[in-house]
């Protein structure tokens, strides 16, 4: 039997604001409605997660579901860079410049200290730490990807996260606005 789940007037105000939204942070919740104080943003988040309207990506910030249950991900390049600091490489650029055919379920982000690994949904967003190579990175569609040529860089770099070397060079093949 499924469990009813009711929300609260200022559940209810606070999720018909965030529908427009895909992410959302404490921080802003607090600046829509200055009148709530922090202990009670808290206590209304964390109802809201567990009523499942919201899921915790980290600390302070979440995920705005549309239907409570499971996380519904319209863009997964924007949570793998709220999650992780840095920018998207190795095949999910790849797949962003349109080098691959498919759409990778794993987000790959290079960072220049923090490697990690978390699952959300039926995405897998893995940081990967490049130390000082962590550089060249530009605004693709909204998304700080890394700039081609620092796509084929790291790639060729690590091969493991772009499928291999097979993969990296059939892209190369394809890519004509490199030299």
């Amino acid at each position: 039997m499924m469990k009813n789940y009711y929300l609260s007037r200022t559940e209810q105000e606070l999720i018909s604001v965030l529908k427009a939204t895909d992410i959302i942070s404490a921080q802003e919740i607090k600046e829509l409605f200055p009148g709530l104080s922090e202990n009670m943003i808290k206590k209304v988040l964390l109802s809201l997660v567990r009523k499942g309207y919201l899921y915790r990506l980290k600390r302070g910030l979440y995920l705005v579901n549309e239907e409570p249950g499971k996380p519904l991900i319209k863009n997964p390049y924007w949570i793998a860079l709220a999650l992780f600091t840095g920018y998207v490489a190795f095949s999910s650029a790849l797949r962003l410049y349109g080098f691959i055919e498919y759409e990778p379920f794993t987000i790959f982000v290079a960072t220049p200290r923090k490697s990690g690994k978390r699952e959300i949904g039926e995405y897998t967003i893995k940081a990967i730490a490049l130390g000082e190579k962590a550089t060249g990175m530009t605004l693709k569609n909204g998304v700080y990807t890394s700039t081609l040529a620092k796509t084929f860089f790291d790639c060729f770099y690590k091969p493991t996260y772009c499928g291999g070397y097979s993969e990296v060079t059939k892209a190369l093949y394809e890519a004509k606005e490199i030299d």
